[in-house]
């Protein structure tokens, strides 16, 4: 930076004297004043640093742009970041909760075992004659009935939406 004001300096003619250390001194603040919006967001530790650093420098040239860098620095934030965590707010990405695919995943593991249930994972990421073969022997299991009729429907799925989503319950639970 010494260097870019030596440079401005000398260009203005200032390269000695008084003149050059109020001009150095000058430049020094206006540039403090200039990143006002970017030391702001830094220090407040708000989120979107990244964008407000670019508005400052890109648009701060600007007045919008500057009052604009400094709105977003100094507008309440609902969430203030912790010392070095980036900008990625943890609301964005809920926890996992609960839902019908667990449920149904549970299920599974409880009629045939987690081995079963890694097994049926297996057939229904196959060929329709290995799924076939295993519709054929859960009919044959009075408690897997239900689940020989659940992959009977998922066949005749055109989508085959319904299998990938016993699929993914399959995995929350087995994998």
């Amino acid at each position: 930076m010494g260097v870019v004001l030596v440079s401005v300096l000398s260009f203005l003619g200032v390269t000695r004297g008084g003149g050059a250390v109020a001009v150095a001194v000058l430049g020094a603040v206006g540039l403090l004043v200039f990143l006002t919006p970017s030391i702001i967001a830094s220090e407040r530790r708000v989120a979107h640093q990244g964008l407000i650093g670019v508005l400052n420098v890109v648009l701060g040239v600007t007045l919008v742009g500057w009052i604009a860098a400094l709105a977003l620095a100094l507008r309440h934030s609902p969430r203030i970041l912790a010392a070095g965590e980036r900008g990625r707010d943890p609301s964005m990405f809920p926890a996992p909760r609960l839902d019908a695919l667990d449920e149904l995943g549970r299920r599974i593991v409880g009629v045939l075992g987690l081995r079963g249930a890694r097994e049926l994972l297996d057939v229904l990421t196959r060929s329709p004659e290995n799924k076939a073969a295993l519709i054929g022997r859960l009919y044959s299991r009075g408690d897997a009935t239900w689940l020989a009729e659940v992959l009977t429907e998922i066949e005749s799925d055109p989508d085959d939406l319904a299998r990938i989503q016993l699929i993914e319950a399959i995995r929350r639970v087995a994998s």
